[in-house]
């Protein structure tokens, strides 16, 4: 149970620090100088976004696998 809490806590962390990453990666992209710098500049976030977005979804399943019924049997074969 205290690791389950542990492990739901660290995924929160990582959840957090990703969505600060993305807040700051998307408002680096807005503040453009020109409409030109900003599509340049999306090439780049897109990547990113979508590897943040993945972390978060992956994240996310982890914690309901761990809390599912079997989500003990699960850490103890870790």
């Amino acid at each position: 149970m205290l690791l389950q809490c542990f492990l739901t806590f660290i995924v929160l962390l990582v959840c957090g620090g990703a969505v600060a990453a993305l807040a700051t990666i998307l408002t680096w992209q807005e503040r453009a100088p020109s409409a030109a710098v900003r599509r340049q500049r999306l090439v780049g976030v897109v990547p990113v976004t979508s590897f943040l977005l993945l972390v978060m979804l992956g994240a996310i399943f982890s914690v309901m696998m761990l809390w599912s019924g079997q989500g003990a049997d699960l850490l103890a074969t870790l």
